[in-house]
């Protein structure tokens, strides 16, 4: 009577109808195969899917892969800003796309005159920015650059 009692048991703890997992590789009972689309995900770390395997898989293959030729993504634009003759001149220069570029860097240009000072720059996402001193009555005009990364956003 021992061996079928401790023969129920085994037979009755075998299968795990929750998670499809047999103890002896399906012989005690009939589990129903795991899938990626009812295997439960705790998205707690990484933030894919709304709860199974089969969604965060999905978000994975949604998301833009890295380009490997990632130099040909790199834009460089010049703007030559017009100088009014004021002492206080303030320009920038933006990403062709704003919206999906990111601005990386920039450079302020004064056209080698010794009288212009830079007094200030500015990066942001979306561009770069300068901030000169001059004499008044100088319209030469200056060069602004940014060099940004695209289709980042």
């Amino acid at each position: 009577m021992r061996r079928f009692w401790m023969f129920a048991f085994l037979m009755l703890t075998s299968c795990n109808q929750e998670n499809g997992l047999t103890d002896d590789a399906g012989a005690a009972c009939e589990c129903p195969a795991a899938t990626a689309k009812t295997t439960a995900y705790d998205r707690t770390e990484t933030l894919l899917g709304r709860g199974t395997v089969q969604e965060a898989i999905d978000d994975l293959a949604e998301r833009k892969q890295w380009d490997k030729t990632i130099g040909a993504r790199f834009d460089l634009v010049v703007k030559t800003v017009p100088s009014n003759g004021e002492t206080v001149l303030i320009a920038s220069a933006s990403c062709a796309d704003p919206e999906h570029d990111l601005a990386l860097g920039g450079a302020c240009n004064t056209e080698n005159d010794p009288e212009r000072i830079l007094t200030g720059t500015i990066l942001d996402n979306d561009g770069f920015g300068c901030e000169w001193r001059q004499p008044a009555g100088r319209t030469r005009p200056f060069l602004v650059t940014v060099r940004c990364l695209t289709g980042v956003r």
